[in-house]
């Protein structure tokens, strides 16, 4: 028994085929993306409220009129609170 190939449907079928795995393609680009925005903004949110606390930290110890040092690496700033500086 000959088997014969009609073109138009194996041509079909592996457009079919390309159409799906584009598809699965892009909607797994998709969901990575969104997935990358979420954990940023997650990120994001969380140095926000690190910057908050340390500010209100610096703001908390420079009420008691003592010098406040704050340091980055190597640099040291001692701050204090202008409102102790006026002399009444």
């Amino acid at each position: 028994m000959k088997f014969k190939f009609n073109k138009y449907k194996v041509v079909i079928s592996v457009l079919v085929i390309l159409l799906i795995l584009s598809l699965g393609y892009i909607s797994f680009d998709s969901w990575k993306e969104k997935k990358n925005l979420r954990e940023i903004s997650i990120y994001q949110a969380g140095m926000n409220e690190g910057y908050a606390q340390a500010i209100i930290g610096v703001m908390a110890q420079a009420d008691s009129c003592d010098p406040v040092s704050v340091y980055e690496g190597n640099n040291t700033v001692n701050l204090i609170n202008v409102e102790c500086l006026v002399q009444e």
